[in-house]
């Protein structure tokens, strides 16, 4: 491990206040490019291989390269041929939300140059779309270019693609393909004589740093979106490698909160889902397979058809013994030899043949391929093999758009599905359909889907025997079973003996129908729901203060971009992990934290200010805060004036809540109860965030006027 200081992107996690992770030799979101854009306000017109593109001020070339098919963006007529535009751009984190912001351009792997008449070679994805710039990605320097530096990329990546979990949702692969890979001048990282051992002990994520590229998206995502300073890049020339703050040796060992970001904006093969990985890897018949380092991977056998099982040395037409002349006149693969021509007549005949017959033909080709690909074939071969058998994989895997309901943040995202188990999760691909977190996760709605696989989930209605045990019934004998019951019950003991719960994880939908159930059906008005039990406090202060018993911030707009925080009552980072991202952000950007809690939360270790109450007494410190603001004239008259009512009897009411008195009643100390109050009357916007240690108690409502 490496003995060096923490690089500038990355300081120690217990230095989060005098150096927070962002990058502090250059502006955050550049490499050693000049900052993206022109700024002002009107648009950017540049020259793209000889079409006009505007696009908006603090655009990047690859931006102006990228945007042709947005609306918004003006491509003048005639403009065909802008999507031969298209570059690799590995280190570039390609997503449209305002989180994707905080990852990259780094121009760390420089797969993106274009060639500029005005500053010759640049690199698209960090150089500013200046005004009459004139871009070409045709040229032969700038093709070169791109080439030579995907050779070095690929030179030092492990090219086993059919048995990465990474595989069909690796964009190395997709540039190695887009860009006509055959053989890389560098040779492979498969020449290697030693290789990095694989850091499995996450519970939900493996590291494999053989097929790490250093784009530095995993560290920017764990330090710059997540806020988490977890990850850093370490050692030098051939040994640099991800790493860990506080020097730990593997994931386990470090501070990880198991985020998932890291797999999520990881390009290759490097940071990958457990759960993903090993569903989307088909075994292989015949054929012992290998991971990146050389371990055996254990597969049941499939059953192939019985014409693919050795092509490349079939004895007979069209199966044993056909070779690749059998096959290739059964599939009409013309000129094509040797693996090619199998794979040409394979994937022939996965596009006629439909279902299972079709996935058969493919893995049978992946099966031929990799057992003899590094001694017949190119590597640009295997690109196209392992493309191919990526199609076979993804195709058994089903993906629906949901909402998590683990907390009341509101993430969006993709959930992953194989043969009816939930296998992982995956950001939508729109940011608009994601409003709360865009890309972001957290441990639980990353991973905590596992419960939806257990064998304890009911799949039938059980009803209790006079035996005394559960036996299943249909759901025509459930629904019968509990009408007569429920009728029973209401006629023999009256309405107010029935009532119905609902539970906080149904949709609103579902919570309507059944308070619609309870008094249209059984005509009792004992309705409940176990949100009321957290949040009636809440519901009632709000009514009474704002009008609107629910909360009024938005989470990126609002939240996300507030000049101070009160929080108390909220462990945020554990409650609502996505939400403390947001908050971190804008912290880390400037804005003041201020918490107040019996606990010292995980918040409170980014905060300007953490003071110790006392439980029970939270009425005291904040009566506390109102009295210094008001006494000291801090308060905003006008607004007060223009939007409230009762302000001189809350003036009299706080009149005994001195700081002094707080600090005998609360164990807050004067001069912190003072300090918080500045900060929070200096702050033009201020959120002032709770939870349920705030509400659950019998003070609650109190706590929250």
């Amino acid at each position: 491990m490496s003995t060096d200081e923490p690089l500038p992107r990355v300081p120690a996690i217990d230095d989060h206040q005098e150096q927070t992770p962002v990058t502090a030799t250059f502006e955050t979101g550049t490499a050693n490019d000049p900052p993206a854009g022109t700024g002002g306000e009107n648009p950017t017109t540049l020259s793209i291989n000889g079409k006009s593109v505007s696009v908006p001020p603090d655009s990047t070339v690859i931006d102006a390269m990228q945007a042709v098919d947005d609306e918004t963006v003006t491509v003048d007529p005639g403009a065909d041929g802008l999507e031969d535009a298209d570059v690799p751009a590995l280190c570039h984190y390609d997503r449209d939300g305002d989180s994707s912001d905080e990852i990259g351009p780094r121009s760390e792997c420089r797969t993106c140059m274009v060639e500029t008449e005005e500053h010759g070679l640049v690199p698209s994805c960090s150089f500013p779309a200046e005004d009459g710039l004139s871009v070409r990605t045709d040229t032969p320097d700038a093709e070169e270019s791109r080439s030579v530096n995907l050779d070095l990329v690929l030179s030092n990546h492990n090219l086993r693609c059919t048995t990465c979990n990474g595989n069909g949702r690796c964009e190395l692969q997709d540039a190695a393909i887009s860009e006509g890979v055959d053989h890389p001048r560098y040779g492979v990282f498969a020449d290697r004589d030693e290789y990095e051992p694989l850091d499995d002990t996450s519970s939900f994520i493996q590291i494999d740093r053989n097929k790490c590229i250093l784009c530095n998206r995993c560290v920017e995502g764990c330090n710059d979106v997540q806020v988490e300073g977890v990850l850093r890049i370490e050692g030098h020339g051939e040994d640099t490698r991800i790493g860990f703050q506080s020097d730990a040796e593997t994931m386990a060992d470090s501070e990880c909160v198991s985020c998932g970001h890291c797999a999520t904006v990881c390009p290759t093969g490097a940071f990958t889902e457990k759960g993903i990985g090993g569903a989307a890897t088909l075994p292989l018949p015949g054929f012992t397979q290998r991971n990146s380092i050389g371990t055996v991977l254990e597969t049941d056998d499939v059953e192939t058809l019985d014409d693919t099982t050795a092509p490349n040395r079939s004895p007979g037409p069209g199966g044993v013994g056909a070779g690749a002349e059998g096959v290739a006149g059964a599939t009409g693969t013309g000129d094509a030899t040797g693996v090619a021509r199998f794979m040409q007549g394979a994937r022939k005949r996965a596009t006629e043949l439909a279902g299972e017959y079709g996935r058969k033909a493919m893995i049978a080709g992946e099966h031929t391929a990799e057992s003899i690909a590094m001694n017949t074939i190119p590597e640009g071969r295997l690109f196209d093999i392992a493309d191919f058998v990526s199609d076979a994989r993804l195709s058994r895997i089903d993906t629906e758009e949901t909402t998590c309901g683990f907390c009341a943040v509101g993430c969006r995202f993709e959930m992953w599905g194989k043969d009816g188990d939930a296998i992982g999760v995956q950001p939508v691909d729109d940011p608009a359909a994601a409003p709360a977190n865009d890309f972001s996760t957290c441990v639980k709605g990353k991973f905590g889907h596992e419960f939806a696989n257990s064998d304890e989930r009911l799949t039938e209605p059980l009803v209790r025997t006079d035996s005394g045990e559960f036996e299943p019934v249909s759901w025509e004998e459930a629904l019968e079973y509990v009408a007569e019951n429920l009728r029973a019950i209401r006629d023999d003991h009256g309405v107010d003996a029935v009532s119905c719960l609902a539970s906080s994880k149904g949709s609103n939908e579902e919570a309507y129908l059944v308070q619609k159930f309870a008094r249209q059906v059984l005509g009792t008005k004992n309705i409940d729901n176990c949100a009321r039990l957290c949040h009636s406090s809440t519901v009632a202060a709000l009514q009474q203060t704002l009008g609107y018993g629910a909360m009024t911030n938005r989470i990126n707009e609002d939240v996300g971009e507030a000049d101070a925080y009160l929080i108390t009552g909220s462990n945020t980072t554990e409650s609502h992990p996505v939400l403390a991202t947001r908050i971190k952000q804008n912290v880390r950007d400037g804005a003041d934290l201020v918490v107040f809690d019996p606990r010292q939360i995980g918040i409170a270790e980014h905060a300007d200010q953490y003071t110790r109450t006392e439980p029970g007494y939270d009425v005291a410190w904040i009566n506390g805060l109102i009295r210094y603001i008001i006494e000291n004239d801090l308060h905003d008259e006008a607004f007060i004036e223009r939007n409230t009512t009762g302000f001189e009897d809350l003036r009299e009411k706080v009149q005994p809540y001195t700081p002094e008195r707080v600090e005998a009643v609360a164990d807050v100390p004067a001069a912190e109860l003072e300090s918080a109050a500045e900060t929070l009357a200096a702050a033009e916007t201020v959120v002032f965030g709770w939870a349920m240690g705030m509400t659950q108690s019998s003070n609650g409502t109190q706590n929250l006027l």
